[in-house]
């Protein structure tokens, strides 16, 4: 508004507690530390990311020396599958040890992780006709999504960035 008095974005959320924009040449405010260990959610999903990157990382293995023995008709493809699977494998681990070391920067990239995993314990379960492994699958990805999305979860990364909200 012209005379002055609007209320924008940055005024409601700094009203609420959350940080303000830094002025132009002024230094960014350093974002919370909050508590050292996260809590024991952020942890267990940590552990459990963990597990999936060692099956992933084993299946990589697997994949090459199948490959290897002349199991697949394209070597490309052996070796292709192999190493997708030993990257993402190992960007799992990244993120699961960077959760129980109580780093931030993981639970975002662990969800995500998750998600995705989401429509391949579908598939499991539907079209491959591999209802256990579907279900073992399902279960673990829905279990870590738990772990990773509930309320002490949320406080503890909402704490990391400063963002802790206050009791209205």
């Amino acid at each position: 508004m012209a005379d002055g008095s609007s209320n924008t974005s940055w005024e409601s959320r700094s009203a609420r507690g959350a940080r303000r924009a830094p002025r132009r040449g002024a230094p960014a405010p350093e974002p919370s530390t909050g508590s050292l260990t996260a809590p024991w959610t952020i942890r267990a999903g940590g552990v459990a990311l963990g597990v999936q990157a060692a099956v992933a990382l084993v299946l990589a293995v697997v994949l090459a020396v199948r490959t290897v023995l002349g199991h697949f008709q394209s070597t490309t493809l052996g070796y292709g599958t192999a190493v997708m699977f030993a990257v993402l494998g190992a960007g799992v681990l990244v993120i699961g040890v960077t959760l129980v070391q109580s780093r931030r920067g993981g639970r975002g990239p662990g969800i995500v992780m998750e998600v995705l995993l989401l429509p391949v314990a579908w598939s499991l379960l539907t079209d491959s006709h591999q209802v256990a492994l579907g279900l073992v699958l399902g279960a673990v990805v829905l279990g870590t999504l738990a772990l990773l999305l509930c309320a002490p979860s949320q406080a503890w990364s909402a704490e990391q960035f400063g963002l802790a909200h206050e009791d209205d």
